[in-house]
């Protein structure tokens, strides 16, 4: 074309579409002219032209691509991003537009906007007739201070590391609940540091937490807009929603019935749980290979020595953080060898054990077969009786034998203050 550099010709040549676009030599008409010259031994020049009609030149608009990426939210399920992308597309009706998340492995059919993950979209309007096809690509991405996806991926090993500050928006469905963050220094210096600002809506800090090498559980005030990370030779491994199921408990303890089929021969725990609001399903398990149970909202009785576990699902089936276990201990309840009815099993201890006594046994006597590990003032054991309103009624100092007791009426318990000894049997008399 006339703005083009003539070139020495040396045969025939190819010429395409993207060719002639990409070097503007297009006319306005959307053909291309071939200019010729040529010139003989007595320097006489002459130049030949030629309108090319046969090559597509019509190419549509470039599409324009645009995101709202912006920092990653917390929230009650995990981490979300406002990925919100759409993409301009020219309004001719002789093309078909897509769209590509995965450079161009993959191309959509474009129906309006969409969520796109941190990384390129390409967009791409192709003529029907011919193929000519416009095309750009675009870089989403986040923030250059927003907290990366390697610290919220799920994954406890691998983790975002850098020097500055991160920042993480906060739900408003997180206010008043816990988040959990593992986070750890490279050096044990004040060169290595890490920090975590909590900030309102407002702007202004609420608290401050300094971390370390270890994963803390953090409350969530309300009005919290983000937590930044002030990081210096230090790593964030995991920062997440805290929504394994809470765990009370209640102390249960043996007790001593006139009718052995109403006893209790184990010490327990009623257990309640508190389960995470996204948990859809509910559920706990008594022992490492007991079967799942659905949580009805009533106490557990879980004997001494045996583990609950509990877990919640949410409704797109993931699992709760960590699944929550306890193992029974009711650390001051006398155990189940001194209630068994076999003489020659004990249960030894230092400090104080309690079993209940129940009505049934007012005015009644229990046998009670003790012994000492030792004849000094290190091995001892005694046994005070104690009322319905907590006051000790009487105490009694016990040794190698078996001994008779009466059970006055408003008994509530016997508490054995043991050291270096034992606990053989405890018998109701009728």
């Amino acid at each position: 074309t006339s703005n083009a550099t003539w070139l020495t010709y040396n045969g025939s040549f190819t010429i395409d579409s993207y060719n002639i676009l990409s070097k503007g030599w297009q006319n306005e008409d959307k053909t291309v002219t071939i200019y010729a010259k040529g010139k003989d031994t007595a320097g006489n020049e002459i130049t030949v032209t030629r309108k090319i009609l046969n090559i597509d030149l019509d190419i549509p608009k470039t599409p324009v691509v645009t995101s709202n990426y912006g920092y990653p939210t917390l929230t009650s399920y995990g981490v979300t991003f406002d990925g919100s992308t759409k993409i301009e597309f020219d309004t001719r009706l002789d093309i078909d537009n897509y769209y590509s998340t995965d450079n161009g492995v993959t191309w959509l059919t474009y129906k309006g906007e969409f969520q796109s993950l941190e990384g390129t979209v390409k967009a791409k309007s192709v003529k029907r007739d011919t193929g000519l096809t416009s095309e750009v690509s675009k870089a989403i991405g986040m923030p250059t201070d927003a907290l990366k996806p390697q610290a919220y991926d799920g994954d406890l090993d691998t983790f975002e590391s850098t020097n500055g500050t991160r920042r993480v928006l906060i739900d408003s469905s997180l206010y008043n609940k816990k988040i959990s963050i593992k986070t750890a220094r490279n050096c044990g210096t004040a060169s290595c540091v890490i920090s975590v600002n909590i900030v309102s809506v407002d702007g202004t800090k609420i608290t401050s937490y300094t971390l370390g090498n270890s994963t803390v559980l953090m409350d969530v005030p309300t009005n919290t807009k983000y937590l930044e990370f002030a990081m210096n030779n230090s790593k964030v491994y995991e920062v997440g929603p805290s929504n394994e199921p809470i765990l009370n408990i209640t102390n249960g303890y043996m007790l001593i019935h006139s009718d052995p089929t109403k006893s209790i021969s184990k010490p327990y725990q009623l257990i309640t749980i508190n389960y995470f609001p996204t948990s859809v399903e509910r559920l706990y398990k008594i022992g490492e290979s007991g079967n799942w149970i659905n949580y009805q909202d009533k106490p557990i009785w879980v004997n001494q020595g045996e583990t609950i576990y509990a877990k919640g699902i949410d409704k797109y089936g993931n699992e709760t953080r960590i699944i929550s276990q306890h193992t029974v201990n009711v650390v001051n309840a006398l155990g189940a060898a001194a209630y068994d009815g076999n003489l020659d099993t004990f249960e030894s201890a230092n400090g104080t054990k309690r079993v209940l006594i129940d009505s049934s046994l007012y005015n009644k006597k229990v046998s009670i077969k003790t012994s000492r590990d030792c004849g000094t003032a290190s091995c001892v054991i005694s046994v005070n009786i104690v009322s319905v309103d907590d006051v000790k009624i009487t105490s009694y100092t016990l040794g190698n034998s078996t001994v008779l007791i009466d059970v006055p009426t408003n008994t509530k318990y016997l508490e054995f203050v043991m050291s270096r000894s034992k606990v053989y049997e405890i018998e109701l008399i009728n």
